[in-house]
């Protein structure tokens, strides 16, 4: 499935070899993007003009597989500003109160507050 060439640049660029390289390939046959169907416009377009006559290019793990029939043939990194990476800007929500709440600890006031909102607070249930 692989070319000695694709098992270079695999090592080269993402760090793998041996048989964790052919898993990869496998998984990138089975569940990487293709030109049609990626998620960002501009991933959709560097696919598509990335594509030769009899070879097929598809986006896994932020690279890009070039695939002739079903060996691969080399492994391309993708450009930075088309990585699909979460941008964190300004303030976010808290995702994880648990989480947060056992790095930072709880706010003094969290449990007056709790009771503001909570009917049932001094009745019996």
């Amino acid at each position: 499935m692989m070319t000695k060439h694709s098992q270079k640049r695999m090592k080269e660029r993402m760090g793998y070899r041996g048989t964790t390289a052919e898993r990869i390939v496998n998984n990138a046959l089975e569940r990487g993007f293709t030109a049609e169907n990626a998620p960002i416009f501009g991933q959709r377009n560097y696919l598509k003009y990335k594509t030769s006559p009899g070879y097929a290019p598809i986006l896994y793990q932020d690279h890009c597989f070039v695939f002739a029939q079903d060996r691969c043939v080399t492994v391309l990194d993708m450009p930075c500003y088309l990585q699909h990476k979460p941008i964190k800007r300004g303030k976010e929500r808290v995702r994880h109160p648990k989480k947060y709440f056992k790095l930072y600890g709880f706010p003094e006031d969290w449990m007056t507050k709790a009771q503001q909102y909570d009917f049932n607070c001094g009745q019996d249930v």
